[in-house]
């Protein structure tokens, strides 16, 4: 969603420019607009490698508290 509209931002600033006369005021918008749509993309991405940096400790804590169980039914096991 956000890289097409980032890259159809990108093609009207470019238009504009390439055109006889652009307006400032139009540039100007437009290189707002683009600039805004870049740094909801950059947040969503942050927001979205949270999550997963989350889920990952997540998965590694209960990796490492199987581990722990593991090794104890094993040592369990050997005594019995």
């Amino acid at each position: 969603m956000y890289e097409q509209r980032i890259l159809d931002l990108e093609a009207d600033v470019s238009k504009v420019v390439a055109s006889k006369g652009p307006t400032a005021t139009t540039l100007s918008s437009l290189q707002k607009d683009l600039e805004a749509c870049r740094d909801q993309y950059k947040k969503k991405l942050a927001d979205q490698q949270a999550v997963i940096d989350s889920l990952r400790d997540r998965l590694n804590k209960k990796e490492r508290k199987d581990a722990g169980q593991l090794q104890n039914l094993n040592l369990f096991m050997v005594k019995s």
